[in-house]
Formats: structure tokens, sequence, C-alpha cells
């Protein structure tokens, strides 16, 4: 039995696609680790503010964080979908027998869990991190007294309504990566009924 990757005149495109699952492999490690920061700094911060009060004014570096953090994400998103799309249509037909791995997790069929389905954690660790910090901050700014000079007041609600910005940002980044999701996972459940 004779495979592809015994074909001398396919070593290129199978050179290409072990690099591409190479770095399809990087950003996807690249994206646990922001997320794994996002949830160091989420848990530091509202750490520090729950132990003491004093320091409510920190929950503002928060959508900040965010922000910056899931842009990272969306990037590494990006990325590895461009990298699969590239070996799926233009390496899979330049191997005899194609490559298969790209088209496979396409058409695979994953169970769902449907009580935890309608529950993003995405949204949860990234925007709604930033939402609940701004929403903690905000009786601080806007309603209760707050004993700070004027200026640090002024400055403190500029700094929020900065973070209010990059949260709805953050909101929409958050949204077209699970789009993306959502659009794949609508085509792999229409291709899995017609199979059946």
């Amino acid at each position: 039995m004779t495979h592809a990757y015994d074909n001398p005149g396919h070593e290129g495109p199978l050179a290409e696609f072990t690099a591409l699952r190479q770095e399809i492999d990087r950003k996807m490690t690249s994206q646990q680790q922001a997320s794994n920061l996002q949830v160091t700094i989420s848990g530091a911060v509202f750490g520090f503010v729950i132990t003491n009060q004093d320091r409510v004014a920190l929950l503002l570096v928060l959508p900040l964080t965010t922000y910056m953090l899931f842009g990272r994400y969306a990037t590494y998103h990006a990325a590895i979908h461009d990298a699969a799309t590239y070996i799926r249509e233009v390496l899979d037909g330049k191997v005899p027998g194609g490559l298969g791995w790209e088209r496979w997790i396409l058409d695979y069929k994953r169970p769902r869990l449907p009580a935890i389905s309608s529950i993003d954690p995405l949204f949860i660790q990234y925007p709604g991190v930033a939402i609940l910090s701004l929403l903690w901050l905000a009786p601080k700014l806007f309603i209760d007294s707050w004993h700070v000079p004027v200026g640090q007041r002024i400055a403190l609600i500029a700094l929020w309504f900065l973070g209010l910005a990059t949260t709805l940002v953050t909101i929409h980044l958050t949204w077209r990566v699970r789009q993306h999701w959502i659009r794949a996972w609508t085509k792999r459940s229409k291709s899995a009924t017609l199979t059946d």
C-alpha cells in the first residue's frame, strides 16, 4: 500500500501542510495562554478589590486588558481559520487522496450538550468580566459620595467611559468570532443531516 507521503512529487505540499499544522498548534497554544492570562488578571484584580474596597478603582484596568487580550485571541482565531481554509482548499487537492483533516473537522458530528450550549464561556470570560467590573464601579462613580478629589473623579469617570467603549468593541469582536463557529456548526449539522 502506498501513501501520498511516499510520492516524492507531493513533498512540497506535504511539507507546507506540516508547517501550517505546526503554526495552527502554536496559535492555539497562544489562544490558551491569552485565556489563562485573562483569568489570572481578572482573578487578581477582583481579589484585590474584594479584600480592600479602597482599591475599587483597579477595576478600570479590566475592560482595557480584556480588550487587548481578546484582540490577540481573535487575531489567533483568524490566523487559524485562514491556515485551515488554505489547507482544505489549496493543499488538499495537491495530494492524491487528500489530506483530510480540515475537511473531517468540518464534517465531524460533535455531540451537543444542550444545557451548556446556551451559556457561552467566551462571552463570560472576556466581555462578561469587563461588564462586571464596570457595573461594580458604576455606583461608586455615579451614585455614592465617593470622597476623591474632583479632578481624580473626572479622570476615573473618563476611564470608565473608555472602559465602556472598549467593552462594546470586545462584545462585537466576541460576537464575530462566535458567528464563525455558529456558521461552521450550522454547516456541519446540515451536512450531517444530509448523510443520515
